[in-house]
């Protein structure tokens, strides 16, 4: 959970913080619980080598999701990331 919390103040603009930051520990807390109720029946059914790949292969597909779906924060201030996550209203005038 130490990483999640780690990246908030860094993605999450200041007026949805608050609400993502519950939500992201909701999360957080939800897939721990589903992972560690899961590992007995995986390791029943694929092995141990199997049920590793399965986790690898989870992982592997978050990160590349991650790197193409959110937007490169490094050196901008608050304020130009919460530009970033407003709606632009010309594009919401379908």
């Amino acid at each position: 959970m130490f990483q999640t919390i780690i990246f908030q103040g860094e993605l999450l603009p200041s007026y949805g913080r608050s609400f993502g930051s519950g939500l992201i520990i909701f999360l957080d807390n939800i897939s721990r619980f589903a992972s560690s109720k899961t590992v007995p029946m995986f390791i029943e059914i694929m092995g141990q080598p199997g049920m590793f790949c399965l986790y690898t292969a989870c992982i592997v597909f978050v990160g590349i999701t991650c790197f193409f779906v959110l937007p490169e924060t490094s050196g901008l201030t608050l304020s130009e990331i919460e530009t970033i996550y407003k709606k632009d209203p010309k594009k919401n005038k379908a």
